[in-house]
Order: C-alpha cells, then structure tokens, then sequence
C-alpha cells in the first residue's frame, strides 16, 4: 500500500469516531432538543428528565471512547508519515493500517445494515 493511499485510508477512518462523537454530543446532552418526545418507549422515559439523563450517561462514555480513538488515529498517522520527517517507521505500523481501515469497513458495513 502507497504512502499517500495509507494516510489518506487514515484520515477517512478519523471520520468514523468524529462521526460517533458529534452523535454522542447530539443525543446525548442535547437529547431534550433532538427528540421532542413522547418518552414513553425511551432510555430513562416515561418522563423527558429520565430520558435526558439516560442518554446523557450512555454518551459520556461513548465521546470518550470516540475522543481516545481520534487521538489513536493522530499518532498512528504521526507514525506512518515518520520518513517524511526523516524518523524511522516501525513495520507494525504499515501492517496495521490495512486492518484497521478492514475494521472500519465492517464497522460502516453493520452500521448501514442494522438502519434498514
């Protein structure tokens, strides 16, 4: 796999977890103004509190798993443009952004299944 093709596989993964934490901050603290209700068949519902705060304490823990990936993408691409910068490159590296961007494939692949 090309230098260019490797980081390019990298920058489009980072729209994966960007994608998981604008989510989690839209139905998570402002869950109240994305669904105006009625609760009833919601986290935490009957009532719209409950249902606020339900979503809110599942997306704490899902913007900082999102957040932690962002900043593992950051230094694998940190890693993988090293001999631009004259550093050395480990091969762990070069083996894992193929896997990672098959990760992500399946991940978008099961994301678009479970909506229809």
């Amino acid at each position: 796999m090309g230098h260019a093709a490797a980081t390019v596989l990298l920058g489009v993964l980072a729209l994966l977890p960007a994608g998981v934490l604008l989510l989690a901050v839209l139905r998570g603290p402002f869950y109240g103004f994305v669904d105006h209700g009625p609760y009833d068949d919601a986290w935490g519902g009957p009532g719209r509190t409950g249902a606020w705060l339900a979503h809110f304490a599942v997306a704490l823990p899902l913007a900082a798993a999102a957040a932690g990936l962002l900043c593992g993408l950051t230094h694998l691409h940190r890693l993988m443009t090293a001999p631009l910068r004259g550093a050395h490159r480990p091969l762990w590296v070069v083996l894992s952004v193929p896997l990672i961007g098959l990760a992500g494939a399946l991940f978008v692949t099961a994301f678009v299944r479970q909506l229809g």
